[in-house]
């Protein structure tokens, strides 16, 4: 969106965060339907308690933050998260 569209970087960020609420509430509801989510609830409101601070924190900081910065930590969060993914696979 930022690249090709020229969004601005708190925009675009702001709509990725809206969209991943969706897809987190349909993979969270699919587990808890089919009865793979037992345990665990106190873990998850304390998850969901902290990503709805680090949103509202987010939302400050991008104000007044260089779009450049946003742009490289989301870009260092997903090189980790991938190499997470592929290590995990190895093992």
């Amino acid at each position: 969106m930022i690249g090709l569209l020229k969004v601005p970087t708190a925009i675009a960020t702001a709509t990725s965060q809206f969209t991943v609420i969706f897809t987190a509430l349909a993979g969270v509801l699919v587990h808890v339907f089919t009865g793979q989510f037992r345990q665990g609830w106190r873990r998850t409101g304390l998850v969901g308690i902290g990503a709805i601070l680090g949103a509202q924190l987010g939302v400050y900081l991008s104000g007044r933050v260089n779009h450049r910065f946003v742009m490289w930590g989301l870009s260092l969060a997903l090189v980790a998260g991938g190499v997470r993914q592929i290590v995990s696979g190895m093992v």
